[in-house]
């Protein structure tokens, strides 16, 4: 559940936390929000409710995920600004989860960029000397079935 938005995020989080699945009273409901291991939440009226705290500045990013999900594909993405060293795979070939399709150069470390899915891969992005922002989808692999 998107209750959170913006880069005041946490902060203002409870002022913004009303009319949750079907409690709906006159002047909405506040709750502070809460952290626990890494995970959001807030406790409205006895129940516990998980959050998703996300920047809108990154809603393109999260709205290209979801089509790529619901193509049955995945998208490797650049994880921070950086420099493409080599690309490990073309067009047609098929690769396997946990295997290298990207090499880049970000802050003078070498990151090999893996595939999380079997697949095949759908479109390459990218070429070597290319200089990529975060969040730049690289490679595009149609899953395995």
């Amino acid at each position: 559940m998107n209750l959170c938005r913006g880069p005041e995020t946490r902060k203002n989080a409870w002022r913004r936390a009303a009319r949750l699945e079907g409690l709906r009273p006159a002047r909405g409901w506040r709750a502070p929000v809460r952290i626990d291991e890494g995970k959001s939440y807030a406790n409205v009226a006895g129940r516990r409710y998980d959050l998703e705290v996300f920047d809108e500045r990154l809603m393109p990013t999260r709205q290209a995920d979801l089509q790529a999900s619901q193509d049955a594909s995945t998208i490797v993405r650049s994880p921070m600004p950086g420099l493409i060293v080599d690309v490990r795979v073309h067009v047609g070939d098929r690769v396997r989860a946990g295997s290298a399709v990207v090499v880049m150069e970000a802050m003078k470390m070498l990151n090999e960029l893996i595939c999380e899915v079997d697949g095949i891969v759908r479109a390459v992005n990218v070429k070597p000397r290319d200089s990529v922002e975060s969040q730049a989808p690289l490679i595009e692999v149609t899953r395995a079935e």
